[in-house]
């Protein structure tokens, strides 16, 4: 499956849950693929340049895109994957994900070496990496990446990371996948992209999950969230836009109930509005 351009286009979703299957998560059981993820995937293999995924905090997106990393640096020649986020030791929670995955299947052992004190993990075959970037776009300017990924955008104070990611995909057909939750004010990085992506005209909605397309179909919007005018006291009602199975109404409701848990946390991290 070696390319010069991202080798995700030239695979599929399953070959991706083949692989994901072959994964050692941390209660020792395999990593299955969610319906929700599937979604999210089915834009990523279809080749789309820029995918963002927004969803309620605990339902699985950054271990899903370290796992995603892990399969990337497999079959794409020479790859050049980069985690940034807001600062290093948030897009470090990635990376120790993906180095997680790495120590506990036995299978990878002999195909990626983890380099902890370098934050970087590498194929044995051709050197391509993952590697974690600083905040600081000034240290990240000339990277060209094969694959970027992006964590907690909402956390982002400017755009300029992203922007140095995003512009240096050219040379190789490279991807950047972000994930976050919602954020607290519209004229935030995060919060600018949001509103031009809600104008975006291939729209779709299936429950709570909006997807939103560029006309050419070189960006994509994927957003779980309980809509205006929705009960947010319903945990029901708050389950629909937290697509994981695992997580339940039982658990939403031991979150919501908790004395420590603020009514803005809540909408934000449970039901992913912007407050």
């Amino acid at each position: 499956m070696s390319s010069l351009s991202a080798a995700p286009s030239r695979s599929t979703v399953e070959d991706f849950a083949r692989f994901s299957a072959l994964l050692v998560t941390e209660n020792g059981g395999e990593f299955e693929l969610e319906e929700w993820q599937r979604d999210v995937l089915d834009d990523v293999f279809a080749g789309t340049r820029e995918v963002v995924c927004l969803l309620p905090k605990k339902n699985g997106k950054t271990t899903l895109l370290a796992a995603f990393a892990l399969y990337h640096l497999l079959v794409t020649r020479d790859a050049r994957c980069y985690v940034g986020a807001a600062s290093r030791d948030q897009a470090t929670l990635m990376y120790d994900h993906a180095r997680g995955f790495v120590a506990r299947t036995p299978r990878l052992a002999g195909l990626l070496d983890v380099k902890a004190g370098y934050r970087e993990i590498r194929s044995r075959h051709d050197g391509g990496f993952l590697r974690v970037k600083a905040a600081d776009a000034n240290t990240t300017d000339g990277v060209g990446p094969t694959l970027a990924l992006v964590d907690e955008l909402h956390r982002h104070k400017t755009n300029q990371l992203y922007a140095v990611f995003r512009d240096g995909l050219g040379p190789r057909d490279g991807q950047i996948v972000t994930i976050s939750t919602a954020g607290e004010a519209p004229d935030t990085p995060l919060g600018v992209m949001r509103a031009a992506a809600l104008q975006l005209p291939n729209q779709s909605r299936d429950d709570f999950h909006l997807r939103a397309a560029s006309a050419d179909g070189g960006y994509v919007l994927h957003e779980w969230a309980v809509p205006d005018g929705e009960d947010t006291d319903d945990v029901g009602i708050v389950k629909r836009a937290n697509p994981a199975s695992f997580m339940t109404v039982g658990q939403l409701r031991q979150r919501r109930e908790s004395a420590s848990m603020h009514e803005r946390d809540w909408l934000r991290y449970a039901c992913n509005r912007w407050v």
